[in-house]
Parts: structure tokens; C-alpha cells; sequence
């Protein structure tokens, strides 16, 4: 159950993760979710696994998993009351998106589309992402 009560079903459970069936990882934030994934083992060793051969994003309070995984850049953003508890140097507010090597952060739920948008460009190019971009009228991204 999502903190604000929306259920979500796994088509797959963490311990049948396979890295090369998927082109990313990506952690949504919120701070109840983001304790729980960063003291999942599985979860640590799939994103230590994906930052070596793919890429990892996280949002929100998110990225703190990725410090406690090991894996976040030396740039990166997150939401702004984060940014203490995760403690760690690199932190940008002033981008919405940060992509540093093959991991990507984003701000929050506010910016979730641009990192939407980042995560297109991406894995499918920047032509894909400009048409999804200008459809969806994005110039703020």
C-alpha cells in the first residue's frame, strides 16, 4: 500500500530481478518508502548491480537510498527537506534534473515530468523526448 493509500502490484518479486531484463531502476520518494527500500538488501544489491551496467534514478527523498547503496553521483538534486538527512556533497537545487553519469535525480513531485522527459531522452533520444516534450507542452522543462 502507497502512502496515500493507492495499492500497487508487483509483477515480479525483488528476488527474480533480473539486471539485463530491464533498461533502469527507478525509486519513487516519499519518506516511509525510501526508509523501506534502504534497508532492503535486495534492493542495495540491485541498485549497486544497475549503476555498474545501466542506469539508476531517484526522486525526492529518494536519493538517499542511493547513498546508503553506494551509487550516487557527485552531483545530484532531491527535494529540498532532504537534502540534510541524506548528508551528502554534490547537492544541486538549482536544476530540476540532474543526470551524473548513469544516475539521474530529480526534485520532487513537482518535477517528476521533467524527469520523465530526462529518463525518454535517455533510454529512446532526444528525438522521442522533444516530440513527447513539445506534445505534452513542456517548455518548462
Amino acid at each position: 500500500m502507497g502512502a496515500n493509500g493507492i495499492g500497487v502490484q508487483a509483477d515480479i518479486s525483488l528476488k527474480n530481478i533480473i539486471t539485463d531484463n530491464f533498461d533502469m531502476m527507478v525509486l519513487p520518494g516519499g519518506w516511509g518508502g525510501t526508509y523501506a527500500l534502504a534497508e532492503n538488501a535486495r534492493v542495495i544489491e540491485l541498485l549497486q548491480e544497475f549503476k555498474a551496467k545501466k542506469v539508476v534514478g531517484a526522486m525526492c527523498a529518494a536519493p538517499f537510498v542511493l547513498k546508503k547503496a553506494g551509487v550516487l553521483g557527485a552531483s545530484y538534486t532531491c527535494y529540498p527537506g532532504a537534502k540534510d538527512e541524506i548528508d551528502y556533497p554534490g547537492y544541486r537545487d538549482d536544476i530540476k534534473v540532474v543526470t551524473d553519469d548513469n544516475v539521474m535525480t530529480s526534485q520532487g513531485p513537482g518535477t517528476a515530468v521533467c524527469f520523465g522527459l530526462a529518463i525518454v531522452e535517455r533510454l529512446v533520444g532526444k528525438e522521442s523526448m522533444q516530440a513527447v516534450k513539445n506534445g505534452m507542452l513542456l517548455d518548462y522543462c
